[in-house]
């Protein structure tokens, strides 16, 4: 009976191992539905929902998801979490506004490069390629194309200046916060001195 229970328990947590990549899948197939009609009727809806909530509920009986762990993992996360659902909260209110998937995709790398740290080197070149993309297109005669990825270079900007201004205002706190540091360990090197 042991080594019947092990095995379930085995097989639970290789569910509970496959159903992060299972979801991630489920949201890049329903993100693309929504852009598209044939793909949106590509799939059986009804099928993949329902798998979808069976293996959740069967992850959620294994050892790797049981709340107590889940809580436990949640509390050293917090703002990651925090950081991720600000995210996907400003993602789903562009997708039910009917953002395009470019501004869509755009809107993602702006956030994560806000909220997370990003290497600027990596925030800066995509604007300059968007407007180096908006040249070639001048130069072929499409003026139309080449004034959206203009528009899409415009807000790219508009991204590393935000970032800037954040990464600016956050090591500004930190250089306070080494100045006050120092000026104690001074302080008590001073009064060390002293007596």
């Amino acid at each position: 009976m042991n080594k019947l229970r092990n095995i379930f328990e085995i097989l639970l947590d290789q569910i509970a191992s496959f159903f992060p990549y299972f979801l991630t899948f489920y949201v890049i197939c329903f993100l693309l539905s929504l852009t598209s009609d044939p793909w949106s009727s590509f799939l059986n809806w009804k099928a993949f929902n329902i798998s979808l909530l069976s293996l959740g509920m069967i992850s959620l009986l294994s050892r790797k998801w049981r709340l107590s762990q889940v809580v436990e993992k949640i509390k050293y996360k917090k703002r990651l979490i925090i950081k991720i659902i600000l995210i996907l909260s400003f993602l789903a209110y562009a997708i039910s506004r009917g953002v395009r998937m470019v501004n869509l995709l755009i809107l993602l790398f702006g956030l994560t490069a806000f909220f997370f740290n990003v290497n600027m080197i990596f925030v800066g070149v995509m604007p300059l390629l968007f407007l180096l993309l908006s040249v070639v297109f001048l130069l072929f005669k499409n003026d139309d194309l080449a004034e959206l990825v203009a528009i899409y270079a415009y807000y790219s900007l508009v991204i590393v200046v935000l970032v800037q201004i954040k990464n600016f205002t956050f090591h500004k706190k930190i250089a306070i916060k080494v100045k006050d540091v120092s000026r104690k360990i001074i302080n008590i090197k001073i009064k060390e001195i002293a007596s």
